[in-house]
């Protein structure tokens, strides 16, 4: 699907080459926008049309800017906001960029330790590092999951044989069906540390294709390429500030199950409160919530129900 114009403008917004006018006019919509139901909401050609010519009109002010509502959204009103503020990230559904805006002064952190997680819509773990830029959409009527990234991020892909994941920073794609690794992209280079899986990339510039497996790491400047082996005990640095490591040894069912909702934001519950107390020795890391939880049902005398209030395990597990 070819992008329109206020794709484009977000893309540039991204990547900071926006006008200081067009800057305050996108985020004073923005802002606005949160307090709204964007839940699959997709604006129509005419309107992106429309929200592009108020934002690069330069007799427009910003108040008609923000004022703006997509005919979706007139129409159902909730309070439900489906995006959380994040780290300056996109998320693009079908041809619509939805924005998440980062602002860590509250904290008082270094922008380079600030580090936050994504769960995209295919089930993907992003945790997003500093005040990088990602933006995620689907293509080829969503056989083809794509991503856009400015900075530095680690990746943890849903596993989908049938839906590649290809990232791309600038003239460099990263291609995966389903892998972990961390990714950094600046002006001068691109570097990729692969912790499990296998990655292919490929330059744009010369077409040439390179293939890094786990604990190699790969870095692309200037068209050249260098290719090396990285150590093991990196891992924690790489992943460090992040829910990724789940090797768990003689834990506790309940220290277990509190790892899983942090990291994937849910809410798990034991119908028999004793079960908690159950012990097992398993590594969850790289593996989605479902599998998992199943992996956890193969260990302990229990099984898994899942409800719109959320997920109960049932059984005494080791008694």
């Amino acid at each position: 699907m070819e992008k329109s114009n206020f794709d484009h403008l977000l893309q540039r917004y991204l990547t900071g080459q926006v006008t200081d006018e067009e800057k305050a006019k996108l985020e004073a919509w923005l802002e606005v926008m949160k307090t709204e139901d964007t839940t699959h909401l997709e604006l129509t050609p005419e309107e992106e049309a429309h929200l592009f010519q108020k934002i690069t009109s330069k007799i427009e002010s910003g108040k008609p800017v923000a004022a703006f509502r997509p005919e979706q959204i007139r129409k159902q009103k909730s309070n439900q906001w489906m995006m959380r503020i994040a780290a300056s990230v996109v998320l693009v559904l079908t041809a619509t960029f939805l924005i998440w805006q980062f602002n860590d002064s509250a904290t008082k952190k270094p922008a380079a330790l600030a580090v936050d997680k994504m769960i995209l819509n295919d089930g993907s773990l992003v945790w997003v590092k500093g005040d990088s830029k990602l933006a995620y959409f689907e293509k080829d009527n969503g056989q083809t999951r794509y991503a856009e990234l400015s900075g530095e991020a680690l990746f943890e892909v849903a596993k989908d044989p049938s839906r590649p994941f290809v990232i791309q920073c600038k003239d460099i794609s990263i291609r995966v069906l389903g892998t972990s690794f961390s990714l950094r992209a600046d002006n001068d280079s691109v570097v990729v540390k692969v912790l499990t899986g296998k990655v292919i990339v490929t330059s744009a510039i010369d077409n040439t294709t390179k293939q890094v497996e786990p604990f190699q790491e790969i870095v692309y400047t200037h068209g050249q390429w260098q290719q090396t082996a990285f150590a093991k005990t990196e891992v924690n640095t790489i992943t460090a500030n992040t829910e990724y490591n789940m090797h768990f040894e003689n834990s506790t069912l309940g220290e277990v199950l509190a790892r899983l909702e942090k990291k994937f934001n849910v809410v798990i519950q034991t119908s028999e409160p004793t079960a908690k107390d159950c012990r097992l020795t398993a590594d969850l890391t790289d593996h989605s919530l479902d599998t998992s939880l199943q992996l956890i049902t193969e260990v302990l005398s229990v099984t898994v129900d899942k409800n719109d209030k959320g997920i109960v395990m049932n059984g005494k597990g080791c008694q």
